[in-house]
């Protein structure tokens, strides 16, 4: 309130005067309303009225401050942060908003009054913490107002205030918005390892082409090396731990494993300690690789072809024979593999995945397509064997084994050794996830030493009854399907006829539902 509202008037102090006075306390008195006479008189002057014209006040004394907008309530200062402006705890000054509306409008079209506070709101700011959004994170020291960005240290001085992961991540200054990144190198983030060109975000990899040209992404748990977690999968792998290989290449000879002078064999790769990915360019299988070994423990190494069903003649990867041993770790991604005298794929005492691989007798017959022995661990998955000397796939003991949306076909060459005649055997306590395999034209389709269950999958017209042997059978079709001919050749066992719905619409997901599809159903 202000102190000339307060101060008696003159008409008061002459009734004062009337009333009757008594010594010496009539003198003092009159003192007294002689000093407040002279008091009024003087204030009269120089206090002002509501018709005065206000001083001017700049946005940083009209806007609510970042610590002002966290507090309400009566007590709470009332607005800007000029105390000599705002000091009064109720509210009452000529530059309150609630008081006097217009204040605020001076400020911009977006700015209002809070009502609650009688300060200022809107797209007005003091600082930064009064700029949240990555499109307008500065605020104008001229307009008090949240601007665009122009430089990356803007960017970098916002991003060092905000709580959320991704927000903090956004330091770099790209068509005047704060973004993450210009290329995947600017992502580090785990799990966001592709940069999007459209919003300059990283995001996780779901494949090579998310990543940077001649990259990988880490798009599953096969893929993850030794310094990987979890969180990883969807990083696209670094520059340095890549290595490309063509054995046509000119300058192979002098390789060093870069895109420009790549190694001319896979095992080269192989055996360079700081390569974790082996990127394998082929020519078919007038250029067949030579055999691969893997038998460093802990040592994870991931070979990556153009892929399964590319022209075997011409772009084919094809590679004669890997073997991975002693507690090593290796992923076959997208290439051939025969070998003479021996299965194409051997694991022993390691972990294998191999995802869309093709294992045939074109070349060369193999003794065998993929042998998993002494508690190995296998992940097999879109791949096709065809036409082996041996068993399709034999996996002696381990558990956590994993075959999937397979195809074994045509294996009905060995018929000198009973022991090696299965599509799929299973020997000992070979435990894991069997489903959604199509094993046909064997000599014997499955065959189980304990109960070991086998769901799902198309095994039929193999040359011997009973179709699957020994095993805990679940949704089996074993008859009354029809298969593309064409597999007895090689190609895919895909189902062209299921009369009696058999098979179609009648498999069931894993628990863990990494199954996604039925691949040659």
């Amino acid at each position: 309130m202000r102190l000339c509202q307060v101060v008696m008037s003159p008409a008061l102090l002459i009734s004062e005067r009337r009333r009757p006075m008594t010594q010496p306390r009539g003198r003092m008195r009159s003192m007294l309303r002689l000093f407040l006479l002279l008091l009024w008189a003087g204030l009269a002057t120089n206090c002002p009225d509501n018709t005065s014209t206000l001083p001017s006040a700049s946005a940083e004394y009209l806007l609510c401050t970042a610590t002002e907008r966290s507090k309400s309530g009566a007590d709470a200062i009332g607005c800007g942060s000029d105390s000599s402006l705002f000091g009064s705890m109720t509210k009452i000054n000529e530059y309150d908003c609630i008081k006097n509306p217009t204040i605020c409008e001076s400020l911009g079209p977006d700015v209002t009054c809070d009502m609650t506070r009688g300060c200022c709101i809107g797209r007005g700011c003091i600082s930064l913490p009064d700029c949240p959004k990555p499109q307008e994170p500065v605020c104008s020291p001229v307009s008090h107002t949240c601007i665009s960005c122009s430089t990356d240290p803007q960017c970098s001085d916002w991003a060092n205030i905000q709580s959320q992961v991704e927000l903090k991540a956004r330091s770099l200054c790209i068509n005047k918005v704060c973004t993450e990144c210009q290329t995947d190198m600017d992502c580090h983030r785990p799990g966001k390892g592709s940069c999007n060109q459209n919003t300059h975000i990283c995001e996780a990899c779901t494949n090579d082409a998310m990543c940077h040209i001649g990259t990988v992404c880490k798009s599953d748990p096969s893929l993850l090396m030794n310094e990987d977690t979890a969180q990883n999968i969807g990083d696209c792998a670094s520059p340095a731990t890549i290595a490309f290989v063509d054995n046509r290449s000119i300058n192979c000879a002098t390789g060093n494993g870069s895109l420009a002078k790549p190694f001319c064999e896979v095992a080269t790769a192989v055996d360079s300690s700081s390569i974790s990915y082996i990127k394998v360019t082929g020519h078919g299988p007038s250029a067949m690789y030579q055999p691969v070994t893997l038998s460093t423990s802990g040592r994870r190494v991931a070979i990556l072809g153009p892929g399964r069903d590319v022209p075997y003649m011409t772009v084919q990867a094809l590679i004669n024979s890997v073997s991975v041993t002693g507690g090593a770790q290796i992923t076959l991604q997208g290439i051939a593999v025969t070998a003479t005298g021996r299965p194409a794929v051997h694991c022993d005492r390691s972990t294998l995945y191999m995802q869309s691989v093709l294992i045939s007798d074109t070349v060369t017959i193999p003794l065998g397509g993929v042998y998993a022995t002494n508690g190995a661990r296998v992940d097999i998955e879109k791949s096709k064997i065809v036409g082996v000397n041996g068993n399709g796939i034999y996996i002696k003991t381990g558990t956590g084994h994993r075959i999937v949306n397979n195809a074994i076909i045509n294996g009905n060459r060995n018929m000198g050794n009973p022991l090696e005649r299965y599509g799929l055997r299973l020997e000992g306590n070979a435990d894991g996830l069997f489903a959604f395999n199509t094993i046909s034209g064997n000599i014997h389709g499955v065959e189980c030493d304990m109960a070991i269950t086998v769901t799902d999958s198309i095994i039929t017209e193999n040359l011997n009854n009973p179709q699957v042997n020994g095993c805990i059978s679940i949704r089996n079709v074993v008859s009354g399907v029809v298969l593309d001919p064409n597999y007895h050749m090689g190609a895919d066992p895909k189902l062209l006829n299921d009369p009696m719905t058999l098979a179609i619409g009648k498999g069931m997901a894993d628990m863990k539902k990494t199954i996604k599809d039925d691949y040659y159903g």
